[in-house]
Order: C-alpha cells, then sequence, then structure tokens
C-alpha cells in the first residue's frame, strides 16, 4: 500500500458507518467543522428563476375569484367543432383543426374558454347538480399571425367564468335567488380589479358585431384603455339547447393578455382615504334609446380628479315620464386625498357634468 493509502476497520458498535463518506464526515466531526475552510461553489452561479408572463395576474385573478365562491376547473384543449359553430365559430379560417384527433368532438384547439366551461355545467345538469359558479384561467388558440414567428398558433391568456342556478346555497334562511346579468359583470369587475384596472367601462357592440352565442340585448362589452379586453352576458337559447342545459346561464370573458398588454400587472399599494366623502346623486330623464353607458363614457371623459365613483342604481318608465323616455339615477362618490372638500367644490363639478350630459344627450334633470 501506498502512503496515501488508509485502512480503517469500523468497531462492532458503530453500525451507522457503511461507506468512504461516512469516514470523511466522522473525521470532519472529530477534526471540528470550524477548522475546514470554506469553498467556493464549483457548480457555478446561481440563476434566477423568472416567471412566465402572466403567472403573477393569472394566480391573482384565480385567488380574486375562489374568494368570490367560484370553483375553478380545468377543461380540455380540444373541442367539438359542431359546438363551435353553434356559439358563431364556423368560418374555417377561425379555427386550429387537429391532423390526428382523438375523436371528432376533440378535433379543433379551442378559440375560447366557454365551450369547456358550458361542458362541464352540461355533465353536472346531467347528474342533477343545477347550481354552479365556475371558471377556468387558461390558454385560447387562433390562427397563426405575423408577430408570432415559427410558432404555427397564436396563443394568448385569457379567464373566462359561467354561473347557473341559485345565487346561494340552498337554506331556509336564505332567499332563493338565481345569479342574473349583473352577477357575470361583476366577476367580471373583480377580474378587473385584481389586474389593477381602475378606469374601464361596459359598452355595447356596433350592429351585427355581438356574438352569436349571448342572447340580443343580454350583454356587453368591456373596454379599457380603448381596446376591448372581454365580453359577458346571457348565454343565447340555441346554445343552451346545443349543451342540453334548461336553466338560464351568464357567462363572462376576459383576455388577460390584452390586460397585460395594456397594463403590465405589478402591484400597487394605496393608502386608505384620510378625508370624508361627499355623494350626490344625479336624476336624468334621456330618451329611452340613449344607453346608461354612453352617458357614463361622457362622464368620465370629463376628466374630473375629484369624481372617485359613478354608480347606476336606478332605471325608471312610467306615465310620470311619458312615452318615449325614462329615468336613470346615478350616485357620484367625490373625494380629494388632501383636504375635506366643500360644498362649492362639489356644486360646481356636479353642474359641470349635469350642462355636458343636459347638451350631449337631450337630457332633463328629473324633479327640475
Amino acid at each position: 500500500d501506498s502512503a496515501a493509502d488508509l485502512q480503517v476497520t469500523v468497531p462492532s458498535f458503530r453500525r451507522d458507518i457503511f461507506q468512504e463518506d461516512d469516514l470523511v464526515e466522522e473525521i470532519a466531526r472529530i477534526w471540528g467543522y470550524d477548522k475546514i475552510p470554506l469553498a467556493r461553489d464549483r457548480g457555478g452561479e446561481l440563476v434566477p428563476v423568472t416567471r412566465p408572463a402572466g403567472l403573477g395576474l393569472a394566480r391573482a385573478v384565480s385567488g380574486q375569484l375562489n374568494a368570490a365562491g367560484l370553483f375553478e376547473c380545468i377543461t380540455y384543449a380540444f373541442v367539438d367543432p359542431d359546438r363551435l359553430e353553434t356559439m358563431g365559430w364556423e368560418e374555417p379560417g377561425e379555427l386550429i383543426v387537429l391532423q390526428n384527433p382523438l375523436s371528432q368532438d376533440r378535433s379543433v384547439l379551442r378559440p375560447s374558454l366557454l365551450p369547456g366551461l358550458l361542458g362541464v355545467l352540461a355533465t353536472n345538469a346531467s347528474r342533477q347538480s343545477t347550481d354552479a359558479r365556475i371558471f377556468e384561467v387558461g390558454r385560447v388558440f387562433m390562427p397563426h399571425r405575423e408577430e408570432d414567428g415559427d410558432h404555427p398558433a397564436h396563443e394568448e391568456l385569457w379567464v373566462g367564468l359561467a354561473l347557473t342556478g341559485l345565487r346561494q346555497p340552498r337554506a331556509w334562511h336564505a332567499p332563493r335567488e338565481r345569479v342574473d346579468l349583473y352577477d357575470a359583470k361583476g366577476m367580471a369587475e373583480l377580474v378587473l380589479a385584481a389586474a389593477g384596472v381602475s378606469e374601464w367601462e361596459a359598452a355595447g357592440w356596433p350592429e351585427g358585431a355581438m356574438p352569436r352565442y349571448l342572447e340580443r340585448g343580454r350583454g356587453g362589452r368591456l373596454v379599457a384603455a380603448g381596446r376591448d379586453v372581454g365580453t359577458f352576458g346571457e348565454l343565447a337559447l340555441p346554445v343552451r339547447e346545443a349543451f342540453d342545459l334548461g336553466s338560464p346561464v351568464f357567462v363572462a370573458e376576459l383576455s388577460l393578455s390584452t390586460l397585460l398588454a395594456l397594463l403590465p400587472w405589478t402591484p400597487r399599494y394605496q393608502a386608505l382615504p384620510r378625508y370624508p366623502a361627499v355623494q350626490r346623486d344625479l336624476a336624468l330623464v334621456v330618451p329611452e334609446d340613449v344607453a346608461a353607458g354612453d352617458i357614463e363614457s361622457a362622464i368620465r371623459a370629463l376628466r374630473l380628479p375629484l369624481l372617485t365613483r359613478l354608480a347606476l342604481f336606478d332605471v325608471y318608465t312610467g306615465d310620470q315620464i311619458g312615452p318615449g323616455r325614462r329615468g336613470l339615477a346615478w350616485s357620484l362618490t367625490f373625494q380629494a386625498p388632501d383636504r375635506t372638500l366643500r360644498d362649492s367644490e362639489v356644486n360646481e363639478l356636479h353642474a359641470r357634468i349635469v350642462t355636458e350630459i343636459s347638451k350631449r344627450f337631450k337630457a332633463e334633470v328629473r324633479g327640475v
């Protein structure tokens, strides 16, 4: 044996020593760990882990919808082309067809999350579970675009949700109210809030542009920073029948990719207001063909920094107003971050709003 060799006999009572590494550990323990110099990592520098774009926003949206009582689903990315045709996707160039599908009803990549969610509702309904509040965050697939490079398809991250049945679980003390259009719109607002979008509006579609899967006059599109970011509304009857759904269904769908492109998502802290807010009501009588959303857009276009909230709380029609007109009422909230507002300031802002709306929409202040 050479001088570098060392033969060791392990005592019979040390049953924890089996191999060379155990002997090295014993030497280090007896000699003293503090006497062994530190050595730099020979594996190279650690590379920081980067999260995929949109992951933070997707988690925030999922958490917000979970907290609101919705259940998250994960559905197939392959859908039935016949059901898509019923929903309005019927042009060949709008869809990506698989060359070797698993089956005919899984032969197209989904252009929307709604078919999968409606399939979940249909399965639940076939098992006598007619109350459901579900959502999914996932990718949808569209035909190739120039910015996609070598990628065969255009992918976007979306969130979709579907509501049907009772608003609350059946209980003796709870009213048996069913979900409606405003529940879907409210959930869409939660998604926008999770994305940090504070300025947005609900608008209608130009003539003939409303998606076929929504009931006519029972839905809207969501607009932020001048771009369409989503839709909400009641599912059209032919689509419900295609999925064997007996109860009304209300849906919403928003593009998280678009929200990220418009407003790069970073969490922001905003301190609670220190000074009290002032509330005023705005009650108007307008022609019945004037949309409430158009009036809200006109008010927001004034860019009044002290107007922090605008909420429609009443719609009225009747003999007191007359034919061809209806009453609309909003609650306006004014607040300054650095002082308590004076009545004169609020009155001036309120008068400015009334003047603009009266001029643009032939509106009259109710009761004046």
